[in-house]
């Protein structure tokens, strides 16, 4: 029987398998049939509605580009912060163009946010 320590350590593989197979542009539909199971297994693995096998573990990293090791290694780690990860590799994927346009869209925030945070009760930059 797995503790609850132990459990909790593998919260973060279901993300990690869906930003690893993204960011190979695998489609859900081709890491189904790399596991001879229906696509919707996949889906229910990366939101962590199904638990992955050591097998389909194995096949998955093979078909991402990663180890297995590497994927574990991450999933267990107390310090990793799951949002920025996914953000990076979301970022990684990007085109100059997108990345263009979202530094513009920051930029937009930024300038409108600056008027409040110099107001009474504003908050303080940091």
């Amino acid at each position: 029987m797995t503790s609850p320590r132990s459990r909790s350590s593998w919260k973060g593989l279901p993300t990690l398998l869906r930003a690893a197979r993204e960011r190979a542009g695998i489609t859900t539909v081709e890491a189904a049939e790399a596991l001879e199971v229906r696509r919707p297994a996949i889906s229910e693995i990366e939101h962590g509605k199904r638990k992955v096998s050591a097998e389909e573990l194995v096949k998955l990293a093979d078909l991402y580009g990663v180890s297995a090791t590497w994927l574990l290694e991450r999933a267990s780690s107390a310090a990793r912060d799951d949002r920025a990860e996914l953000a990076a590799q979301v970022l990684a994927g990007m085109s100059d163009a997108q990345l263009d346009r979202l530094s513009a869209a920051i930029r937009i925030v930024r300038e409108r946010r600056s008027p409040l945070l110099n107001m009474p009760g504003g908050r303080k930059k940091r």
